[in-house]
């Protein structure tokens, strides 16, 4: 259950953070924090006498707040004048600081709440999390825009109602380091860092996925250029096979980035060389519709090579019909070889 902004524990969360007791925030002395808040209208003088200096900034807030002027304690508190004011904060950092800070109060802080920080366009605002559309989504998990040092990234997130979850968790984990194995491959979406906090990684961003850029494309693709996407992702099954078995290839799961395909989505991957302590018996996903073989549909156990090349098959129709409608092409006898019920039979 989220908690509303002005609760209690939110503002003194978000007054410990904004001292500097709690948060990448610079620590801000007695002073610094009268002479903050006098740009809202407060007249107090430094003193004898004086509280606690989150205290402080806690009655400030609360006052504040209450007036619905929270987004513009936050404009000021990340803004160039008053991080440069601190002398251990040169010009070049500023952004580095302001996201490191609004990523702090968004996992630390804000994720108790129905609210968010994004910076747009040197702007600060507060967003209802509904407001934010996610990029794309999964059983587990969200993936989101973020724009880091000047960079473009998106963020994977595991929904809050699975962090409890000891086997989400534990997979979600898992997905990232997978990934991260073929981080030097290219045709596999890179993965950065993990978050412990709020449970997400960054990954590149890619400009669409396989079914939106066939969508957009197929009208003018030519049969060369179907062979190229067709070959990246081959490509990229091949710098899998045989150490990972993906498990969930399909036209959502390879994302483009400058028309080159990469294979992304590892959360149901499996790493063949490792015995898991998490089976994958309770798994709540065991694919995607139509491009999943119906083995694997059946008991995911039974998944491997052999499945995943079903799957390919399956994306390589697409690619060449322009829909999950199968007609007459070119490697028609490859996609029924592809999907033939009988695995010996498949292309390895």
């Amino acid at each position: 259950m989220k908690v509303k902004i002005s609760h209690p524990k939110i503002i003194e969360m978000l007054s410990k953070s904004l001292a500097g007791d709690e948060s990448p925030f610079p620590r801000r002395s007695g002073p610094n924090l009268v002479n903050f808040f006098s740009e809202f209208g407060f007249k107090d003088k430094y003193g004898s006498g004086f509280p606690t200096r989150w205290r402080y900034a806690e009655e400030k807030m609360n006052e504040l707040i209450s007036k619905g002027k929270l987004e513009d304690i936050l404009k000021k508190a990340l803004s160039i004048d008053e991080l440069v004011s601190f002398n251990e904060v040169g010009l070049g950092e500023v952004e580095r600081l302001q996201l490191e800070i609004i990523q702090y109060i968004n996992s630390n802080i804000f994720n108790l709440t129905d609210r968010f920080i994004v910076k747009i366009n040197n702007d600060i605002k507060i967003v209802n999390k509904e407001e934010i559309k996610p990029l794309g989504e999964g059983f587990f998990a969200e993936v989101y825009p973020l724009i880091k040092e000047g960079k473009k990234y998106a963020v994977k997130k595991l929904k809050s109602e699975f962090w409890s979850d000891s086997e989400a968790l534990h997979r979600f984990k898992r997905e990232f380091e997978l990934m991260g194995k073929y981080n030097s491959c290219k045709h596999t979406i890179t993965v950065y860092e993990f978050n412990e906090k709020d449970h997400s990684f960054l990954m590149e961003y890619a400009d669409n996925t396989l079914k939106e850029f066939i969508n957009e494309q197929h009208h003018t693709m030519n049969l060369q250029w179907q062979e190229y996407v067709c070959e990246g992702i081959m490509l990229g099954l091949m710098e899998m096979h045989p150490e990972t078995i993906h498990r969930d290839l399909s036209y959502n799961n390879v994302l483009m980035i400058k028309n080159e395909p990469k294979l992304a989505d590892f959360g149901l991957g499996k790493d063949s060389t490792k015995n898991y302590s998490y089976n994958t018996i309770t798994e709540k996903g065991v694919g995607t519709a139509h491009f999943t073989d119906p083995i694997q549909l059946n008991n995911i156990k039974d998944a491997s090579i052999q499945t995943d090349i079903y799957s390919l098959g399956k994306i390589i129709d697409f690619i060449f019909n322009g829909s999950v409608v199968s007609s007459e092409h070119k490697y028609s006898s490859i996609v029924l070889r592809a999907t033939n019920r009988d695995l010996s039979k498949r292309v390895p």
